[in-house]
């Protein structure tokens, strides 16, 4: 099988001028979130998804942001689990956990 690689512009209340990767989407394509690198800071963006389309993208809510790095995530598809790899964590066992 022949698959094409073809992503799309989700427009500007997703996509800026910085990196943006990793996706995750819930089972009900309610809820999306992904990583924004913004200088050398990698920080989790969520967004949901409306009548009208998705709502601007803003820094996931709690203590996940941090000033290291946050990134690699997946978040389960009923939306209640999120893991994810934190680099540079003083309390870490390595350089990414």
């Amino acid at each position: 099988k022949n698959y094409v690689f073809a992503p799309k512009n989700l427009g500007p209340k997703i996509n800026s001028e910085n990196l943006e990767y990793y996706p995750s989407i819930t089972i009900d394509s309610t809820r999306m979130i992904f990583n924004r690198r913004v200088g050398n800071d990698e920080d989790f963006y969520e967004s949901e998804r409306t009548d009208t389309g998705w709502t601007e993208a803003k820094p996931i809510s709690g203590k996940i942001n941090t000033n290291f790095s946050e990134g690699a995530q997946t978040l389960s598809q009923d939306g209640e689990w999120f893991i994810f790899a934190g680099c540079g964590y003083p309390e870490g066992e390595g350089s990414c956990d």
